[in-house]
């Protein structure tokens, strides 16, 4: 029994398939998770080592070589980078791309990096870490006048209420300093008691503690005994005996130091609209929603600060045209029963509880960085673009197909809609703009089997036959063409599943949207239609018998299908007979204008770019001073672009750091040192910026970028734009070879030579030499005293940067206990000159002796950090390109060529290597090179096994060069260059091109096997394929067409794409209609003039 049999026989069983699929669909299209881009999937492993107070070279040499030497040859790593700066060492391992489990790999790393046993005995910690890629949901900034202790009392008190809001497990704080509680000891009392550091921090760890100690078990109760000795406040430590003598008298921590209870020595200073501030950072994990986690934390701010908040927009409703207000109001109400069905949380609830308690701290609260809003955005932009897109895909089945068959043909596309949700539930999917872009893309293309089914079966109703045996008859007779024009679409979007690099990671979740989508259509076309298709009337009155308004419906109900059987047939009926009398010279001009349109490109009329400009709502500032700047000319030079960019009326808020800064486009991580500073601007909406006609992020960049130059003694200040999405520096140029020296000279070769190319701007490295130090060298005389390196370096070191005593709990956080000098003994080198390091213990007698009699003190220059690439040593070079002026690529192909003749003969050992966006460009091209073959393949194999015919597949593939004829004329057109996503759009264009030539030959062909003429059969095969063809074209097209001309910000980013599959398929259509009858009637001329029987081979008629 076939499935249009068991469909037609068993229709109450169906159409409770169908509930089934519309209510599970409903379901999971309100609650599943929503997020900004696909869950990327991590490929990095970090490991990092904490070396308190060592220079970087010290930390490279002890830590950072051992530990790349330990890894380097495990098995899926493709690259191994380092940073190390002062007390910090950050290893950085690349996988390959073919590595499934990363977790393997981490649990290898900790093995090897376990069993190292020669690390100093001063490595605090050594932690690994996948680095996954996390975006902030959004972000609660505390900011004003107030006590630094204040401030992070209120901050920490708002991070454990926002964790208490249903769905929130992710918090971080910033801009607040661990607390500290620092012992420091006078020099003159440490010489007067004859005491040294390790004597008063071994003695405030041995009392300061709690012990277990046992239990009491008796007949009836068990007790715990317990010592209690750990004092929680550093006031509490100053009695603590350090020494007591024969004499009895004893030696008391607060007669040798002063107790402060603070916090860490840091010079990382954090301001938000130019006041101190703190920051609680809410991140959403894999499994939570984006915007429902946004929704609660406004939801329980603006409560607190007495605003006015409406998280399901049912005021914005009020307000909206009346014509809008049905919709909307549906759509808001489902969303808020969805939300309180699933037990998400509801914010109007948080916000009524929130509201009856304010917050009791003097501080300001902002909320900023907003993910979900433009996650609420893109979603809305791919809702409407989606339901305008419905609305004409209805329009086109109502004026091309008989009334009854287009609503069934309709229904069946919203069950295939919602059944694609329950696929990507049951796959694991989210709902993101690549998922939400693939069903719009899938709109049209999912009733082109129903539209192939229900017309058929119509026209076997038109002929007389009974309705239940043209449903059975009509659908088995298409089934295996449907089958296989469904296959090809899905085998062109497969090969995207395996695009590597960044945009391979976002682009997965699109072959698996259409892939479900075309699936369940496939499934609803079978199964479903034909029971619906069943019951139509053979006969049905005639308009003469009709009167009044029925009989006018009648007549514009028969128009569209009177407009196609007769004028429109007609006239392409004339158009293809003179195109195939005349197909050799058909064919040579049609070729022609394919040729024609690569000159379009060749020629720089229609730009060729990885991403194209986007108008940015978030912009950053990185400035750096010369090395060795103190913090507080740093912030002074910040602060002076922290204010000019607040008079800027577009910008909405600027974060503001010293003494820091934080590499988002290079991959992670952040840089602290007392001569950077960087600040983060958040500006208006693009679209609201447009509407008020202010500038757009470029020409802002242009003003910022002209008064940054008048800052003085600044070294550098770089801005670049954040757009989302995969990327990276429009130049990244690691340099790496074994002489040091060599590769600073190669880097400023490098810089001066991209300084000489148009467009190339912000240049910069990653090499800060130049910071002062000063090197001890013991002296020979030392030696009798008993004082070594060890003891020497020790006792400065503990002077300086602190000897950890011990840790206590104290609020949730680990504070550190930490014996030093006071800090005005650690401010100049005379202090360190004047030093007295203590001798060793001879005969229980120690003495002390002045620094400058054991050591030498040696001025130079060290590092404020050291990079390391592959195991050697390696330098960065940085900058930006006018992609108005110039390409990204094309400047760096000018580099490799200027590199390997003027500076590689000088430099034998040094290599370069492209990162950035080059590097992910290369990625998805490289990759795209291999899917466009295997799509044909993989089209050819199914074309061939089609019709029996190794030649005649390629008749039906010719519709594909006409494709790529559309899309870039439709790129001229619209203005848009040709993007990643615009090739990645050719591969699919290829699966979904071949449909229609497909069903056009295989008609051709049944025709020819009948005995007609092969010119007549090409001719009356084209012509009964004309409303077909026409009609899946038109769907698909009107599914993508809001999309392509959407003005707004949210959809440039995917526009390209839908250029591409737009345009490629009207022309393809409009040439193939012509193009293909005439390759296959030169295709039969082939075959008779070898020989060859000039019929085609029995194909799917008789199969």
């Amino acid at each position: 029994m076939s499935l249009a049999r068991f469909s037609v026989n068993n229709r109450v069983l169906v159409n409770m398939l169908m509930l089934v699929i519309l209510m599970a669909g409903g379901i999971f299209a309100f609650t599943l998770v929503r997020e900004f881009f696909p869950e990327s999937r991590p490929d990095k492993v970090m490991i990092t080592a904490v070396y308190p107070g060592q220079q970087p070279e010290e930390v490279e040499k002890s830590v950072t070589i051992k530990v790349e030497e330990a890894v380097h040859d495990i098995e899926g790593i493709e690259k191994v980078d380092s940073t190390v700066s002062e007390g910090v060492s950050m290893t950085t391992l690349t996988l390959y791309s073919d590595v499934e489990d990363i977790n393997v790999v981490v649990q290898e790393v900790k093995s090897e990096v376990d069993a190292l046993a020669d690390l100093p005995e001063d490595v605090e910690r050594v932690t690994i870490n996948k680095l996954e890629p996390r975006l902030p949901v959004i972000s609660v900034a505390l900011y004003g006048e107030g006590s630094e202790a204040e401030l992070k009392r209120a901050v920490k008190r708002l991070r454990d209420d926002l964790l208490l809001l249903p769905g929130v497990s992710d918090v971080q704080l910033s801009g607040i300093r661990s607390d500290e509680i620092s012992i420091e000891l006078k020099p003159l009392k440490l010489l007067e008691y004859d005491i040294t550091f390790d004597e008063v921090a071994t003695a405030i760890r041995g009392v300061n503690i709690d012990v277990s100690s046992g239990q009491l078990k008796g007949n009836r109760l068990t007790v715990s005994v317990r010592m209690l000795g750990e004092e929680r406040r550093g006031i509490d430590l100053e009695n603590i005996v350090i020494r007591s003598d024969p004499d009895g008298r004893k030696v008391l921590l607060k007669d040798l130091a002063t107790v402060r209870d603070g916090f860490v020595e840091s010079d990382l200073e954090s301001y938000f609209n130019g006041e101190p501030a703190a920051n609680c950072i809410v991140y959403k994990t894999p499994s939570q929603d984006a915007i429902q986690i946004s929704r609660l934390v406004k939801a329980y701010v603006k409560g607190k600060l007495g605003e006015t908040f409406d998280p399901f927009g049912f005021q914005q409703i009020s307000q909206a045209p009346w014509y809008q207000k049905p919709v909307s109001t549906v759509g808001s109400g489902l969303t808020w029963l969805m939300t309180i069905v699933s037990g998400r949380g509801d914010p109007r609830t948080i916000y009524e509880q929130s509201a009856a308690q304010p917050f009791e701290h003097q501080f300001q609260v902002a909320l900023h960085t907003d993910l979900a809003r433009f996650i609420e955005g893109r979603l809305d932009l791919m809702t409407r673009n989606g339901r305008a897109g419905l609305v004409l895909v209805l329009i086109s089945l109502m004026l091309f197909l008989n009334w009854r068959v287009a609503i069934w043909v309709a229904a069946g596309l919203v069950v295939s809609f919602l059944g694609t949700f329950v696929v990507l539930w049951a796959m694991g999917e989210t709902i993101n703009l690549l998922s939400m872009f693939g069903l719009i893309i899938v709109l049209g293309i999912i009733v082109d089997d129903a539209i192939i089914i229900g017309e058929n079966i119509y026209r076997h109703v038109e002929e007389g036959m009974p309705s239940q045996e043209a449903a059975v008859r009509g659908t088995d007779e298409v089934a295996w063409p449907v089958c296989v024009t469904i296959m090809t679409t899905i085998a062109a979007f497969a090969p995207l599943l395996f695009i590597q690099g960044q945009i391979g990671d976002f682009m997965r979740v699109l072959p698996i949207v259409v892939l479900a989508a075309l699936t369940v259509s496939l499934v609803e076309a079978l199964v479903i239609l034909p029971a619906h298709l069943s019951h139509i009337k053979t006969t049905s009155p005639s308009a003469t018998k009709l009167s009044g308004w029925r009989r006018v419906l009648k007549s514009l109900a028969a128009s569209p299908d009177q407009l196609m059987r007769g004028r429109l047939q007609d006239f392409y009926e004339r158009l293809l007979r003179v195109a195939l009398k005349w197909r050799y010279v058909t064919l040579a001009l049609a070729f022609s204008t394919v040729v024609a349109s690569f000159g379009l490109i060749a020629g720089g009329i229609v730009d060729l770019v990885f991403i194209q400009k986007m108008d940015s709502e978030t912009l950053m500032c990185g400035v750096e001073m010369p090395v060795g700047t103190v913090v507080g000319q740093t912030r002074e030079q910040v602060k002076r672009i922290n204010d000019f960019a607040l008079t800027l009326p577009e910008v909405k808020n600027v974060q503001m750091f010293v003494a820091m800064q934080m590499d988002i486009k290079g991959g992670g991580g952040a840089e602290m040192q007392s001569h950077l500073g960087q600040l983060i601007l958040e500006l208006k909406a693009a679209d609201e910026r447009e509407l008020d006609d202010q500038r757009s992020s470029d020409e802002l960049l242009v003003e910022l970028r002209e008064f940054a130059r008048t800052l003085q003694g600044v070294n550098s200040v770089n801005w670049d734009a954040m757009n989302g999405g995969p990327g990276g520096r429009d130049i990244h140029i690691k340099v790496s070879g074994p002489n040091f020296d060599e590769l600073v000279q190669v880097g400023e070769d490098l810089q001066r030579t991209l300084d000489s190319y148009t467009g190339v701007f912000d240049l910069d490295d990653d090499h800060d030499e130049g910071k002062r130090e000063m090197t001890l060298r013991l002296k020979e005389s030392a030696r009798p005293t008993g004082i070594d390196e060890n003891r020497l370096g020790s006792h400065v070191r503990s002077a300086l940067y602190g000897r950890e005593s011990h840790r206590i709990s104290r609020n949730r956080e680990d504070i550190r206990v930490m014996v030093r000098y006071p800090e005005i003994f650690r401010e100049s080198l005379f202090h360190l000159e004047s030093m007295w390091i203590p001798t060793a213990m001879i005969s229980g007698q120690r003495g002390w002796v002045p620094l400058h009699e054991v050591a030498r003190l040696e001025p130079g220059e060290g590092f404020t950090a050291v990079h390391r690439s592959q195991r050697q040593r390696a330098v960065s070079v940085y900058g930006a390109v006018d992609t108005d002026v110039a390409d990204s690529s094309v400047v760096l192909g000018r580099v490799r060529e200027d590199f390997d003749r003027n500076i590689a003969p000088n430099y034998p050992d040094v290599r370069i290597e492209f990162l950035g966006n080059f590097e992910e460009r290369t990625k998805a091209f490289g990759s795209l090179w291999i899917a466009f073959p295997v799509v044909l393949v993989l089209i050819y194999m199914m074309l061939a096994g089609l019709f029996r015919s190794y030649a005649q597949p390629v008749v039906v593939m010719a519709a594909i060069p006409f494709g790529l004829l559309g899309a870039i004329v439709g790129h001229w057109i619209t203005g848009n260059p040709i993007t990643i996503l615009s090739e990645i759009g050719f591969v699919a264009l290829a699966g979904i091109l071949v449909n229609d030539s497909l069903i056009l030959v295989d008609f051709i062909n049944r025709r020819i096997r009948d005995g007609a003429d092969p010119f007549e059969a090409s001719v009356t095969g084209a012509r009964s394929r004309l409303r077909a063809i026409l009609l899946t074209t038109l769907t698909t097209a009107s599914g993508l067409t809001p999309l392509m001309f959407e003005t707004s910000f949210q959809a440039k980013f995917l526009t390209p794409m839908a250029v591409t599959l737009t345009f490629g398929l009207i022309f393809a259509t409009a040439l193939t209609l012509v193009i293909v009858p005439s390759l296959n009637l030169i295709f039969l001329d082939v075959k008779k003039l070898a020989g060859f029987d000039d019929r085609p081979d029995p194909g799917v008629a008789e199969i």
